[in-house]
């Protein structure tokens, strides 16, 4: 049987911070610890500072099982670390497995960006709908597909990994656009000025031509990927998160109006059927995503 105050275990790998915490079955963090990633010194040293943070945790708490979320390239299905910009052999890292062994407890694992997807559809802006896209804007572009309330992962993984595709000639991909390394790129080539996506902003909004310029660029891109996800995906719902939609707001309403305007085609209804609304879970969202696994796979095992 399955209690609310059942404990789980929710693990956010990314490349500057590891997050932890304990998770409940109604989706409330119940204790929490964020380390400064040690990405430099490659992925088997960042396993160890993940073992150190949660094995606290598990020795204080009467965890049920353990969900991982990771930046990189995840085989969901055998806990396979594929691809990883801080790992030279990913393929030999099985995460799932080493947690396990460790551990003793049953470890679910999958890319960071799918398990905070799934914990907005679940328990953040998502919540009872049985399908909805999450787009991550932040340094890069993040997208994760829920469908009938499961992770689409794609038959290689990849799916959602939209941001990376080229939309225009000289391989330019939406990433360059709208996402916060995209805009400090193109303030560099245009402002010729090396300066966060933050001041990027700031300047735009105080009347800076050249800093306008790269931001209606980056509303326009954004607004027409988010139709893009539209057509292609037809969610009940978009849900947008990430640094870049959370800490500019006028930036995440000017990319929902961009999205309905750039496409209102009436006859295929598309202006009614997109929604787009903000993420809820904040910087929980990661911990909150990857205990979901956890969660979501012992209800499943509840109702068989």
């Amino acid at each position: 049987m399955m209690h609310r105050n059942d404990l789980y275990m929710g693990i956010d790998i990314g490349k500057t911070k590891i997050a932890a915490a304990v998770v409940d079955t109604g989706g409330t963090v119940v204790e929490k610890q964020t380390v400064r990633t040690k990405y430099a010194e490659g992925f088997d040293e960042i396993l160890k500072q993940c073992s150190e943070v949660s094995g606290r945790f598990i020795r204080s708490h009467k965890i049920k099982a353990v969900g991982i979320g990771t930046f990189g390239i995840v085989d969901s299905n055998t806990g396979v670390l594929l691809k990883s910009s801080a790992s030279q052999n990913a393929p030999n890292l099985n995460i799932r497995k080493i947690f396990e062994e460790k551990f003793g407890l049953r470890t679910y694992v999958c890319n960071d960006v799918c398990a905070g997807a799934l914990g907005e559809h679940i328990f953040g802006a998502g919540k009872g709908t049985n399908s909805s896209v999450s787009i991550m804007i932040g340094t890069g572009v993040g997208t994760g597909i829920i469908i009938n309330n499961k992770i689409l992962a794609g038959e290689h993984f990849l799916a959602g990994q939209a941001g990376w595709a080229g939309i225009l000639e000289k391989s330019m991909t939406w990433e360059d656009f709208f996402s916060g390394s995209g805009i400090e790129k193109r303030a560099l080539k245009y402002i010729r000025k090396s300066i966060s996506a933050k001041e990027v902003f700031e300047l735009a909004y105080a009347g800076n031509k050249l800093a306008e310029g790269i931001i209606e660029d980056a509303v326009k891109y954004a607004g027409s990927y988010i139709a893009f996800i539209q057509h292609l995906v037809d969610p009940e719902i978009i849900i947008m998160g990430g640094s870049v939609a959370i800490n500019q707001p006028r930036f995440a309403s000017d990319i929902r109006r961009s999205a309905m305007e750039l496409h209102d085609v009436d006859d295929f209804g598309v202006r009614d059927a997109l929604r787009v609304v903000d993420a809820k879970l904040g910087n929980d969202m990661g911990v909150i995503g990857a205990a979901s696994l956890a969660i979501q796979d012992a209800q499943a095992h509840l109702r068989r």
